[in-house]
């Protein structure tokens, strides 16, 4: 969760955690996109890790349908 206590989804690529792998032919603008600043991944990753907790989609999902479960009816 984030400061407004939102949960936040975070998503990575393999491609952005191993910085030696197979680079893939594709236009200028796209490689720079996918492949600048690879090698400093892991340190950003493990900071997240460090800093945050986290669950998995399928245990958030289950949370808040629970609290939806127990909400009072409205009339």
């Amino acid at each position: 969760f984030n400061a407004a206590n939102k949960p936040v989804m975070v998503y990575l690529h393999p491609r952005d955690i191993d910085p030696d792998g197979p680079h893939l032919q594709m236009p200028i603008k796209r490689k720079f996109k996918c492949y600048v600043n690879v090698k400093s991944t892991e340190k950003k990753l493990m900071r997240l890790l460090e800093t945050f907790s986290f669950m998995s989609l399928r245990n958030y999902a289950t949370s808040v349908s629970m609290k939806v479960r127990h909400l009072p009816l409205e009339n």
